[in-house]
Order: C-alpha cells, then sequence, then structure tokens
C-alpha cells in the first residue's frame, strides 16, 4: 500500500506542510482541522475503505509559524528556476545546468552568493557572459531572480492542483 501524503494548511489558509493520511485522521479524530478537499476512496486495510479521503485540510486554530529561510544551495536555485536557462529559456538538467551570478563575484557590487544574485544558466550562455554583467554582455534575464517561500518547493499534486492556485510570484492563494 502507497502512502497518501495530505496537503496541511494553517487557519489563514496558508501551507504548513504536507503529511501522512494517518497523521491527517489523527488530528480530525482529535477535531483539530477540517477536510477542506477530499480524493478518490482508498484503501487502508485490507478489508477496510474510506471514501473522501482527506486531499486537503486548514487546522481550526491559527498556529503560529516564524519565517523559516530557505537555505540557499545549487539544487535549489535550479528548482527555483525550474531548470531552465535565465538567458535562453533553454531546459536543463542536474549535468548540464550552472550558476551564474548576476552581479560577477569578482565586482566589488557583488553582493555574492545570495538568492537575488544567483540564477541558473547553461554553459553557453554563461561562457558568453563570462565576467560581466548581463548589460555589459549584451543579454537579459528572461525572469528576476527571488527569495521563494517554502511553497515554492512543495510538489503539487493532482489532488490538490482544483484548490490551489499558484500566480507568477509563486505566491499560493486558493480558489
Amino acid at each position: 500500500m502507497r502512502k497518501r501524503s495530505v496537503l496541511v494548511l494553517n487557519a489563514d489558509y496558508t501551507i504548513l506542510n504536507i503529511t501522512t493520511l494517518n497523521k491527517a485522521l489523527g488530528l480530525f479524530v482529535k477535531n483539530k482541522i477540517t477536510v477542506l478537499k477530499c480524493s478518490d476512496s482508498i484503501p487502508i486495510h485490507p478489508r477496510l475503505e474510506i471514501e473522501g479521503t482527506p486531499a486537503v485540510v486548514a487546522l481550526k486554530n491559527y498556529v503560529y509559524v516564524p519565517f523559516k529561510r530557505i537555505n540557499l544551495t545549487r539544487k535549489k536555485i535550479f528548482q527555483r528556476d525550474n531548470y531552465t536557462c535565465q538567458y535562453c529559456n533553454e531546459r536543463l538538467n542536474n549535468h548540464t545546468a550552472t550558476i551564474d551570478h548576476i552581479i560577477p563575484r569578482s565586482n566589488r557590487n557583488s553582493s555574492g552568493n545570495t538568492w537575488k544574485n544567483m540564477v541558473t544558466s547553461c554553459d553557453r550562455c554563461n561562457n558568453i557572459k563570462g565576467n560581466k554583467t548581463p548589460k555589459e554582455a549584451g543579454m537579459q534575464l528572461i525572469r528576476r531572480p527571488f527569495v521563494p517561500g517554502i511553497e515554492h518547493f512543495f510538489t503539487i499534486k493532482d489532488d490538490w492542483k482544483d484548490f490551489i492556485k499558484i500566480d507568477n510570484s509563486t505566491n499560493v492563494f486558493l480558489r
């Protein structure tokens, strides 16, 4: 039997995390959540099947969560940029993607290794740009880099797609 995951929203409908079906059912029994969307029926035991298992739930009481900073890593930069070169829009993978510093580290005005100074680039564009700013190299970014929120790294499942809308600035809103 495969594990089902459930999207957990805070009382203000912001994403908190993803949990297992068993934990969500436990919260439901304790009357701590409201089921907002159910998925198809699934067997949870060889002789027991629940129709309409929770897919998206919201806490009844608001839980304060301090801002969680996302660690800056190569993989997270690639994920933020959807493994796409930010100069030529070429689709890349782990082996072909490189990191480009928009303002080169050798430039004294560089902010170094920050979310807003690093983008995904292909080898060709990275070599063309070299040790210059995009303006000096005659290149333009397709999308401005940004500091992603935690919701940017969730995989949105089919069960959740009708319920969640993600806008271009990667903020998550409910329909």
